[in-house]
C-alpha cells in the first residue's frame, strides 16, 4: 500500500564561509571604544553623586547636633 524510503546521510558537509562574513575588527573596536566612554561618565557621574551625599549627610549631622545642645 504505501513504499517507504528511507536516506541516510552519513558524510559530513564541509563548512565553508564565504569571504567577508567575519567580525569586523573596526566595527568591533568602534563599540568598544563607545562602551568605554560610556562607562567612564557613569562612574564619574557615580562618584559626584557619592561625593554630594556625604557632603549633605555630614551638613544634616552637624545641623542635628547644634540644634540638639
Amino acid at each position: 500500500m504505501f513504499k517507504r524510503e528511507l536516506s541516510v546521510n552519513l558524510a559530513k558537509p564541509t563548512k565553508q564561509q564565504p569571504a567577508g562574513t567575519g567580525p569586523n575588527k573596526a566595527a568591533i573596536e568602534k563599540h568598544i571604544k563607545q562602551i568605554g566612554v560610556v562607562l567612564e561618565s557613569s562612574i564619574v557621574k557615580i562618584g559626584i553623586a557619592v561625593c554630594a551625599y556625604v557632603v549633605l549627610d555630614t551638613a544634616r549631622q552637624v545641623l542635628v547636633a547644634k540644634a540638639s545642645k
